[in-house]
């Protein structure tokens, strides 16, 4: 295995770690700036217009469709989502605890 096969993996997850974190920086974002969590419902409705393109879209060689499209927008608003939710639930459980007074 080359050095630039080691590097083209790295860069991959890199990638996909930037796009978890983007959705756990736009949760506490939203958190400070409107105090609820809405940002989701877009996220949601993001992967299933993925999901629901690659699905109408079937696979062609040719490469006018718009298969791997939904699939790279699902797969992005899925991993955005789940950093979202991680983040929504680290700051709800904070506040929570906070208000008790044991944080």
């Amino acid at each position: 295995m080359s050095d630039i096969g080691i590097m083209d993996d790295t860069f991959f997850y890199e990638v996909w770690g930037v796009i978890a974190l983007v959705g756990a920086a736009i949760a506490l974002i939203e958190r400070y700036l409107l105090g609820r969590h809405l940002f989701w419902i877009l996220l949601v409705v993001a992967a299933l217009g993925g999901a629901v393109t690659t699905w109408a879209s079937p696979f062609t060689f040719s490469g006018d469709d718009y298969y791997m499209i939904g699939i790279i927008v699902a797969a992005a608003a899925s991993l955005m989502l789940a950093g979202y939710l991680v983040a929504a639930l680290a700051t709800g459980a904070y506040l929570h605890f906070k208000k008790r007074g044991n944080a």
